[in-house]
């Protein structure tokens, strides 16, 4: 298909997208009184009765075509590239299996799996339970300048607030660290494997 006939294909997208923009846009602040008010839910319900229906449609035309052309479905002679694309996936899972589990990992990756973890639960447990000495009470409809005085780190409550982020970026700084570490354990399985080699692998690739 041509660009110009996928985006006339893509138009029905408007009426699922519209009312969800809209109530969204009501969002903002409104006068005491306005039509905002009663307007908002009614978009919001009706947003996600037209999502609805378009999933039940969606799924019901799927339903019917696959079982009204079982027969040539099923003739479908296989698609070599995406077969290829099943082993590599394979291939890669496997690696990760093997070079990530928890028998091969170094010490230092052991240690810092259980602080990360450990970190991750404190933090999100003062975020959920001690919310109100973690962040001031602001939501999308308050205004920066007035709640704020005009920054929006003030949003964070001092010193607890700034303890509880600084854990949880420490854990995710570690999350991030630990991902280098298992694409270059990865890397070297599968430059170990016969498979690479054999062809040009788009997993192996994206490493």
């Amino acid at each position: 298909l041509s660009l110009v006939q996928m985006l006339i294909g893509s138009l029905p997208h408007i009426f699922l997208v519209l009312p969800m923009s809209l109530s969204g846009s009501l969002l903002i602040p409104q006068a005491s009184g306005s039509s905002s008010e009663t307007l908002r839910p009614l978009l919001l319900t009706l947003s996600f009765l037209v999502q609805l229906l378009a999933i039940l449609i969606a799924f019901h035309y799927t339903v019917k075509y696959t079982v009204d052309h079982a027969d040539e479905l099923r003739s479908m002679e296989p698609d070599q590239d995406v077969e290829l694309y099943d082993e590599e996936k394979k291939l890669y899972q496997q690696a990760k299996i093997e070079m990530t589990s928890w028998r091969r990992l170094p010490k230092r990756y052991r240690i810092g799996h259980i602080f990360a973890v450990i970190l991750m639960i404190v933090s999100n447990l003062s975020f959920i339970l001690l919310g109100d000495f973690c962040f001031e009470d602001f939501s999308v409809e308050d205004s920066i300048g007035e709640k704020l005085d005009g920054n929006v780190f003030n949003v964070i409550k001092r010193p607890l607030g700034i303890i509880m982020l600084s854990l949880f970026s420490a854990a995710c700084t570690y999350v991030g660290l630990f991902g280098r570490f298992r694409k270059k354990k990865i890397r070297m399985y599968l430059q170990r494997s016969s498979f690479v080699g054999q062809i040009e692998s788009r997993i192996f690739q994206n490493l």
